[in-house]
């Protein structure tokens, strides 16, 4: 599920001189002060394949063979619907975060509807256009030997996900344990004793809320070791695909 190099990749830097004076200290601290805190869609993801729209986790399920109709249908009014207030950068934050509640637990519902299954989830990640970004392999490679704390934050589909994580850790040969700590913040389903999704973990993350579930997360992780837990270092490599990514740790205290 990596896609091969792309040689139009290229790295714009605003403040070169402020980038080597972190990037100095950085390698001062050493690799225990290190944190990584990444976004997911189109972040370790790639946006194009082959110059073709790549799948984000709701993508992913919009295409599978999974989903009814009705589904579909829903998703598009929602989507139509709400899409105009995402991009309204006049509406209050207050109003705007309450819409995209509104837009996520919509969406949500309806997956819950579909009745859909962990396995359901894995063939249709599997079958997808899904692909991590070149260099995961050696990002994982790093994770391993130094087992820095490695965060991922997606107001996405979190059993996609899952299912994506899992299918690349097993076709790489990578023990869930030997990356710990790692950990996934997103919307991660529940099931009942069939193993029908019957739910998702509560609350719901929207593109809006990001900071308040990252922070309730960081104050969880402290009573845990560090061998476990996420404890926020001073040193803290936030990745994203907006500029907007970066207000996900506005609520917490980096030492």
């Amino acid at each position: 599920m990596e896609a091969d190099h792309n040689t139009e990749e290229e790295v714009y830097v605003k403040d070169r001189e402020g980038l080597f004076h972190k990037l100095k200290q950085f390698f001062k601290d050493g690799i225990d002060a290190l944190q990584l805190i990444a976004d997911f869609d189109q972040t370790l993801t790639r946006a194009k394949v082959d110059g073709k729209n790549a799948s984000s986790t709701f993508c992913v399920l919009h295409e599978s063979e999974y989903v009814s109709e009705r589904y579909l249908k829903e998703g598009k009014e929602n989507y139509e619907h709400y899409v105009h207030i995402e991009h309204d950068a006049d509406m209050p934050l207050e109003e705007k975060e309450k819409h995209m509640n509104d837009w996520w637990e919509a969406d949500l519902n309806g997956i819950i509807k579909e009745k859909l299954s962990k396995d359901n989830f894995l063939s249709m990640t599997r079958k997808s256009n899904l692909y991590f970004r070149n260099g995961i392999s050696e990002l994982f490679q790093l994770k391993q030997k130094h087992k820095f704390p490695f965060l991922v934050v997606s107001a996405g589909i979190g059993e996609v996900i899952r299912s994506a994580f899992e299918i690349y850790f097993e076709s790489s040969g990578i023990s869930v344990d030997s990356l710990k700590p790692f950990s996934i913040i997103s919307n991660l389903g529940i099931y009942d004793e069939n193993g029908t999704l019957v739910g998702f973990q509560s609350p719901y993350i929207t593109i809006m809320n990001k900071d308040v579930n990252v922070s309730r997360f960081v104050e969880e992780q402290k009573h845990k070791d560090e061998e476990e837990g996420h404890h926020v270092h001073g040193n803290l490599i936030m990745m994203g695909d907006i500029t907007e990514d970066v207000k996900m740790l506005n609520k917490i205290d980096i030492g």
